[in-house]
């Protein structure tokens, strides 16, 4: 395995590994701080960038975030370009580092923002923002919160390696990092998966009747009887 893959991965055939990082966001709560005081910039980009990098096999990072019409902060063209001028200021140290992402061409780091008319759910931005992500092309979702802090290294080949270790097909099923908060040890509060889960549920991630509980809660159940629902003990986070 020299080529520096967690495993022998045939699905990318030597490409960059593509993981969709998406993530609701709100400036609810967060407003007299400007974008430099949200959730996502003090907690979860701050953890993400200090236990990501560097990766020993090629790879980027593909932000995807959803935010709702009339966000007091982010739904204008000014507070837009505001939150992605300090999402790369904030990077930018990691893109310019070729080595930082397995020493490939492309930029080790992306965003996207969508807006999403009255949604009013997160199932509903999750399963928007990971379909549009999974047409693109992306072959892992990785779904947090925007205030979760990310504490073990070099989480994305062990979640990575769990998933292509499934006992039923490689790549099937569902992990993601111990969460002491939720004081669950088989329930993925930040679920972590492969694009092969959409492809069998048609492109959706969630149940559409959901609204903002019990998603964690399906994907374990799903997998679970298949014994695919595998957290990874080394992998520990606050949420």
């Amino acid at each position: 395995r020299g080529d520096g893959f967690p495993f022998w991965n045939n699905l990318t055939r030597h490409e960059p590994v593509r993981i969709a990082v998406t993530m609701p966001i709100t400036s609810r709560g967060d407003v007299r701080g400007g974008v430099e005081g949200m959730r996502l910039f003090k907690s979860f980009l701050p953890s993400f960038l200090r236990t990501s990098f560097p990766t020993a096999f090629p790879c980027v990072f593909e932000f995807w975030v959803a935010y709702d019409l009339g966000d007091a902060l982010l739904d204008s063209p000014q507070g837009k370009a505001a939150f992605e001028q300090f999402f790369f200021d904030r990077t930018r140290s990691i893109n310019h580092g070729a080595l930082s992402c397995g020493n490939h061409s492309a930029s080790c780091i992306s965003l996207k923002m969508r807006r999403f008319n009255n949604a009013h759910t997160l199932t509903a931005l999750w399963n928007g923002l990971n379909e549009e992500a999974y047409q693109r092309g992306a072959h892992y979702f990785f779904m947090p919160n925007d205030d979760l802090l990310l504490i073990t290294p070099h989480w994305p080949a062990v979640f990575m390696e769990i998933l292509a270790g499934s006992p039923v097909f490689p790549n099937l099923g569902v992990t993601g990092p111990m969460d002491a908060v939720s004081g669950r040890g088989d329930m993925p509060s930040m679920p972590f998966i492969h694009r092969t889960h959409l492809d069998i549920f048609g492109g959706q991630t969630l149940p559409i009747s959901f609204q903002n509980w019990y998603n964690d809660i399906w994907l374990g159940n799903v997998y679970r009887p298949f014994l695919a629902c595998s957290m990874a003990p080394s992998v520990r986070a606050l949420n």
